[in-house]
């Protein structure tokens, strides 16, 4: 067995001194060994068939491994300098990563909303008989929600949100004769106090046109059916009345405090929409039609002739429309930023309104409508498993 040590320490000796080169050269070095070679033999019977003048044919020949155990295979070595565009990954690579992601959000917001009824009067005359305001109501509070992939592309959705009641005003007026004219009474409120809160959760089918993940733009559009729940408690004090001439209201009762709680609750269908681009960047978007069963009941302590806890109650068929859109920056496909404006309408009519006085009687009126409307704007943190 020949040995080819000498041969070894030589060619490292060589690369030793490579080591002089310039510090921006990269020096590389790659050792393997070379494969036993396969080699054209004559075969046996042509060896014995053949003159030593007679020339060897092709077809006299085969090819056959040379296997040579007892000898170690011979060691090579390459020194090279290799640029980073040498070597960088192929053109063909494609970094894949999985497209199930569970994403949840939490965000802080503010919300600046208003709300009203009006009822008629016992026998439907007038038409219009009371209307109570509330204006310019001033919220802040905070959304959270998760989107959970499932299989075959179909989609959980789930929300939620609560806001603090921190400014606002309102106005109860009160009329003689039909088309809201000859008000007897208009009581000024502070309305700084109170709350709103949601619940909502929906299953929907994602339709995916390209990969957020791999792709430069990819978009995501995402039918979605749900139900939800919403109430939004109101509370008025410190009246005052704007009227003079009239004794409507016991000027005591005037600083208690009314309240009002509205709930809507029902199903709605709608859909998301997300538009992604370089991986970091996505603008999006949300829209449902909520079909609702309104349920409300106040506790109005400036009148002396209304029930205290519950005074009366209104009961009515409504409807929805709940929007938002925004922009979320996703840093590493983990978290991110997101800035978002909310819209919702809320409507309800030909209801009604039952009335419990304090001897014990029910009094109907029709309640003509009931008018929600509230614009956010929130700023979030968004996770991405």
């Amino acid at each position: 067995m020949k040995t080819q040590t000498p041969s070894v320490f030589f060619l490292l000796l060589i690369a030793s001194s490579q080591l002089t080169l310039a510090n921006d050269d990269t020096l590389n070095m790659h050792f393997f060994s070379e494969q036993p070679s396969e080699k054209r033999t004559v075969s046996d019977e042509a060896k014995e068939n053949r003159l030593p003048s007679q020339p060897i044919k092709a077809s006299d020949t085969t090819l056959e491994k040379e296997h040579v155990d007892s000898e170690e295979p011979e060691i090579h070595m390459v020194f090279y300098n290799a640029d980073e565009e040498q070597i960088k990954a192929p053109d063909n690579y494609v970094s894949v990563k999985d497209d199930f992601s569970f994403f949840y959000y939490f965000e802080n917001g503010y919300q600046h909303d208003s709300f009203k009824w009006d009822i008629a009067g016992p026998n439907g005359n007038p038409d219009t008989l009371t209307e109570v305001e509330w204006n310019d109501l001033s919220l802040v509070g905070f959304n959270a929600g998760f989107n959970v992939p499932l299989l075959y592309n179909f989609v959980l959705k789930a929300d939620a949100g609560y806001a603090w009641t921190v400014a606002g005003n309102s106005q109860q007026t009160s009329f003689l004769h039909d088309g809201k004219t000859d008000s007897f009474t208009s009581v000024e409120n502070d309305s700084g106090e109170g709350y709103a809160w949601f619940g909502s959760v929906a299953l929907g089918y994602a339709f995916d046109f390209g990969s957020k993940f791999n792709d430069p733009v990819a978009l995501n559009i995402t039918p979605l059916a749900g139900y939800s729940w919403r109430e939004q408690n109101l509370k008025s004090d410190k009246g005052r009345e704007l009227l003079t001439g009239f004794e409507r209201n016991d000027p005591s009762t005037l600083a208690l405090e009314n309240s009002y709680s509205a709930n809507w609750s029902g199903p709605w269908l709608g859909g998301d929409i997300t538009l992604s681009a370089f991986r970091h960047h996505q603008l999006f978007s949300s829209f449902q039609h909520h079909w609702a069963e309104y349920e409300a009941e106040g506790d109005w302590r400036q009148s002396k002739d209304v029930q205290k806890s519950t005074g009366f109650e209104h009961t009515a068929d409504a409807t929805g429309i709940v929007a938002s859109a925004g922009y979320r920056y996703i840093k590493h496909d983990s978290w991110g930023l997101s800035l978002s404006v909310d819209y919702q309408k809320w409507d309800a009519d030909s209801g009604t309104e039952t009335l419990f006085t304090t001897q014990g009687a029910r009094v109907f009126s029709r309640l003509n409508d009931v008018d929600r409307e509230s614009l956010g704007i929130n700023l979030g943190i968004n996770m991405n498993y």
